[in-house]
């Protein structure tokens, strides 16, 4: 680490299936500030480091395990990778169905202001024929709505309109509700359909969590376990196809999933450091700074490890702050939670 870095962030980026993976994993290659790419690579995640301005950005990027799509694995993945890092955010990228009468195309990106799960409900018989009641109402989560107002500002505003892709278009941004379910969806009308069995546009608030513009498998589950693990998250996902009948998602999915991942960097820098900035507070990180260099000056080691931890603890990861906590386990002899700090 470079001493002009003052900052660390822990972020999570979490795909579904290989053919994300793949994608993600090469942009982040090219961003990361290691000249090998992944630092560590321990078969269930890899981190790398990018800088941004005195932001040193730990990204912690993996996919579900097996069988990889829907929402099962997404909430087991989520959930381990929180409480082994502890991030302030995560991230899910990737692909979805986008909903063709928004005016969105292939390659568009959707950031889910709010999920619903349309396959929860009751399956019943009457008049002869089964009967599906949706009861996703119930289950329908909201985005933090600091992040969703900073997205609002400083990314729809400045850039949504017209984005330049990485790989040969313009594509468009837009704030709305994602719908998943255990099914892959391809049939006419899909998105009226859900919207109208869950009552979208009838939902009380903002607009844009009112209109259901994308359709996916993973994005109510990772909402639910980020919100049970109690961390930010954020499902930011590409267009490949409309859940059509004669769909196929594989036409659309370089381009939906690369621009998926460029959204989440411009959100990244755009928002996400400045609300991570914000809310930890220079003066509080200075006075902690201060307190625990005292500790370690007098001898106070068990002292200077508290006071580090808990700061630690709530996102203040300057590096000042991690010199301080890792000399304090060490000197206590606390070699395990110090090994964990430096992974």
């Amino acid at each position: 680490m470079e001493n002009s870095i003052e900052w660390e962030l822990s972020i999570v980026l979490l795909v579904a299936v290989n053919s994300e993976a793949e994608i993600v994993r090469e942009r982040l290659r090219e961003l990361s500030t290691d000249s090998n790419g992944a630092v560590k690579d321990d078969g269930n995640c890899t981190i790398y480091y990018i800088k941004i301005n005195d932001v040193l950005l730990k990204i912690i990027y993996s996919k579900c395990p097996y069988p990889n799509q829907g929402g099962d694995s997404a909430a087991w993945q989520t959930t381990l990778l929180i409480k082994q890092y502890d991030p302030y955010c995560l991230i899910m990228l990737g692909k979805c169905a986008g909903n063709r009468n928004e005016q969105l195309g292939i390659g568009d990106v959707i950031i889910s202001g709010t999920v619903f799960r349309h396959d929860y409900g009751k399956l019943s018989t009457s008049e002869n024929k089964q009967v599906f009641e949706a009861r996703g109402t119930t289950c329908c989560i909201k985005a933090n709505d600091k992040l969703i107002e900073k997205i609002q500002v400083n990314c729809l505003r400045n850039y949504g309109n017209s984005i330049s892709s990485d790989i040969d278009t313009k594509y468009k941004i837009k704030i709305g509700a994602i719908s998943s379910g255990c099914q892959l969806v391809k049939y006419a009308n899909a998105h009226s359909i859900i919207s109208k069995y869950l009552h979208i546009g009838a939902a009380a608030g903002d607009e844009h969590n009112r209109v259901l513009l994308g359709i996916d498998m993973e994005a109510y589950a990772v909402a639910y376990a980020s919100e049970k693990s109690n961390c930010k998250w954020l499902v930011i996902k590409g267009v490949s196809d409309f859940a059509e009948p004669t769909s196929n998602i594989d036409d659309g999915s370089k381009k939906a999933v690369t621009n998926s991942f460029s959204t989440a960097i411009l959100v990244i820098r755009e928002v996400i450091i400045s609300l991570f900035l914000q809310e930890s507070g220079e003066e509080t990180i200075s006075k902690d700074e201060g307190s625990a260099l005292v500790a370690y000056r007098s001898g106070e080691f068990e002292k200077e490890k508290c006071i580090a931890k808990e700061a630690f603890q709530k996102g203040m990861r300057s590096v000042k702050i991690r010199r301080r906590l890792l000399h304090g386990l060490v000197e206590t002899d606390r070699f395990d939670e110090a090994d964990q700090i430096c992974n």
